[in-house]
């Protein structure tokens, strides 16, 4: 099966179906010339200002003088220098022209901001990075359609891609100060055709919200070039011929969903935490691509490549618990695997939480093709810290220490400690719908 024609037609047949099957019968009543206006206009801006510093060679340290090489016995340049800065700035609107018809800007300012970056590579070296890359700063521009059937949504555009449950939700949830390593095989974004919808609903009752499916099919490439707001996708890191990218993703929500005002609405990840009853989700996800030409880190030259990823997210009487595990298949794949798993408890202070939470991260893929997963290839990062929902997410302080280092820190002891970092950020999120 040709898949590069089989899903835009399937997708043409999905929206011919959906408006034929949500239109409401047809009454011997009067027409009506006074129609609602369904049409809505929403600003959303989301600030995060950051305060970091960190061990030698962590990139947040003071630099060690000139011609003064890193030793684990150097603690001078540990933690004496702090580095403020913005790492987060959204700007979003949302038009809804009508109930079934739409469209969002998602603006990344951050990557607007040109700045230069401390080398901390090179023993001793106090240079700056001059040459600047360019990201881009669009994070979301789609069209969206809302056909009135199974809870179907139609995206075409730049969006998030359904693969990692961190990077699928919004930024502006996460409960942590950084994604963790199982985000960094595929990219956040890219540039095409999307399909969500709730098939429980044909059952009626309260099962719509328990079920959600999403579906992609993409540019593969990412949202890069000049950069359309993310980075290029592991799958592709040189300029050569794009690869269509099909991702889909299941997820089970045995509970259902957060009740707001009374209703049900859909799962979105990091809002579970202010339900009063549990809530629990589980997904599975994939990605393909097919007919690259190039050369790349995570995978062999010019081969069908696969990716999955398993997850799930609980919370109830004050446990908080996430996890997710992804993996490369096939046989000219490169043995990446990578998984994460995350604990927490939520205490109740007057109208605020504060949540004390820990994470666990651990990656490894055959760099240099060997067939053996060598210690150098291994990766361990542990995060402990706290957040304080002052208004939920609307106002959040978070601080976090990350100790990152793989195992020739423990075995060698001639070799670097590691590359701690302290991190603490206040985030402000705030909008208006009119």
């Amino acid at each position: 099966m040709n898949i590069k024609k089989f899903l835009p037609g399937a997708l043409f047949l999905w929206i011919s179906a959906t408006s034929v099957f949500s239109q409401e019968p047809a009454k011997n009543e009067p027409a009506v010339t006074d129609k609602k206006d369904d049409s809505s206009f929403e600003v959303k801006a989301l600030i995060q200002v950051r305060m970091v510093t960190g061990q030698a060679k962590s990139g947040y340290a003071t630099p060690l003088p000139t011609g003064t090489a890193y030793t684990n016995k150097t603690t001078q340049n540990d933690f004496q220098g702090a580095d403020f800065n913005f790492r987060r700035l959204r700007l979003a609107a949302n038009y809804q022209m009508a109930k079934w018809v739409g469209s969002t800007l998602d603006l990344k300012v951050e990557n607007l901001i040109v700045q230069k970056t401390p080398v901390t590579d090179v023993p001793g070296s106090t240079t700056l990075q001059e040459a600047i890359v360019k990201i881009g700063g669009i994070q979301e521009a789609v069209i969206w359609f809302k056909p009135g059937f199974m809870g179907t949504t139609i995206k075409m555009g730049q969006f998030k891609l359904p693969f990692s449950r961190e990077l699928s939700s919004s930024s502006t949830n996460h409960i942590f100060a950084e994604p963790s390593f199982v985000t960094n095989l595929i990219q956040e974004n890219d540039i095409g055709l999307y399909l969500v919808f709730q098939p429980l609903e044909l059952i009626g009752g309260n099962m719509s919200k328990k079920l959600d499916v999403m579906l992609s099919y993409t540019n593969g490439d990412g949202a890069a070039d000049a950069g359309n707001g993310a980075k290029r996708a592991e799958f592709s890191s040189t300029a050569a011929p794009l690869a269509k990218l099909l991702n889909w993703r299941i997820q089970i929500n045995p509970f259902g969903g957060l009740v707001k005002d009374g209703k049900e609405a859909d799962w979105k990840d990091g809002e579970e935490i202010f339900s009063e009853s549990p809530l629990w989700s589980i997904g599975v996800a994939g990605a393909y691509i097919t007919g690259y030409e190039g050369s790349n880190t995570i995978f062999t030259t010019g081969k069908s490549l696969s990716a999955h990823t398993i997850d799930t997210t609980f919370f109830g009487y004050g446990v908080y618990v996430n996890g997710e595990y992804t993996f490369t298949s096939g046989s000219y794949v490169k043995a990446y695997q990578t998984w994460q798993a995350s604990l927490g408890y939520a205490f109740d202070i007057g109208s605020m939480k504060l949540m004390p939470v820990v994470r666990y991260n651990y990656q490894q893929y055959d760099v240099n093709s060997n067939g053996t997963v060598e210690d150098t290839e291994k990766l361990t990062s542990i995060w402990v810290g706290a957040n304080l929902f002052a208004i939920k997410h609307n106002l959040k302080f978070q601080l976090f220490y990350n100790i990152n280092q793989n195992n020739v820190s423990f075995k060698d002891s001639t070799k670097p400690l590691g590359k701690d970092v302290l991190y603490f950020m206040i985030q402000s999120a705030f909008g208006k719908k009119v």
